[in-house]
């Protein structure tokens, strides 16, 4: 259950919403926990695909063809 505290900060984190002891916190506990650093380093991996990958627009008429 301790884990999911952590979960919570490391989501919190990719949002730009940690103040300063909430980073330290979790900088902390992902120096003492090998799961939770390598899940932090799986969700960071993830989030910079996302960030890296084009963004797509629907086609013109696309609101048009599902109505």
């Amino acid at each position: 259950m301790e884990h999911k505290k952590y979960y919570t900060l490391m989501m919190d984190a990719l949002d730009g919403e940690l103040v300063a002891k909430q980073q330290a916190e979790m900088e902390s506990h992902l120096r003492a926990c090998p799961a939770c650093r390598q899940e932090w380093q799986a969700i960071m991996t993830i989030d910079t695909l996302f960030r890296q990958a084009p963004m797509l627009s629907p086609a013109a008429d696309f609101a048009q063809r599902t109505v």
